[in-house]
């Protein structure tokens, strides 16, 4: 049972490294490096009320910063898999997938670039296998190019 995971997380303003316990499921509070006193909140997300948001944050990282086709990032997987958003108020600044019928195989993990390095990609990913606990599953799995590593 997924109960809690580490990650490593690198501390906005700063090259140290520190290591964060995050509970499955937990509403974390990470402050954003523009606004300290503004929360990141992960929720699932309504995948036909926050498609939008889903698609806007997809396409900036996925087709525009690397160059991945549109017809290839948005694939016939969506509507079967469970998403997720990462909100800094009421802007959508994270997102990622679990697709549960394919053994927690999570994908499509995608964080703005102004939002990187300061925890949204570790809260997108406790909040994902969160949800794998839900079912039962007692791993997660996915594809990833070896640049991911350090995220």
């Amino acid at each position: 049972m997924l109960t809690s995971l580490a990650y490593c997380i690198r501390a906005p303003g700063c090259g140290r490294r520190r290591r964060a316990r995050i509970a499955a499921g937990a509403r974390l509070q990470i402050a954003s490096r523009y606004d300290p006193s503004m929360a990141i909140d992960v929720r699932q997300a309504d995948v036909a009320g926050d498609a939008a948001a889903i698609r806007a944050i997809r396409t900036a990282v996925f087709v525009v910063e690397q160059r991945v086709p549109l017809d290839l990032e948005m694939d016939d997987r969506d509507r079967h898999c469970v998403h997720v958003l990462a909100w800094e108020g009421d802007v959508p600044v994270g997102t990622g997938r679990i697709d549960l019928e394919h053994d927690g195989k999570i994908g499509r993990v995608a964080v703005l670039p102004s939002h990187r390095r300061t925890g949204v990609g570790a809260a997108l990913l406790g909040h994902l296998h969160g949800i794998a606990a839900g079912p039962g599953l007692t791993r997660v799995w996915c594809h990833a190019p070896r640049s991911a590593l350090p995220f």
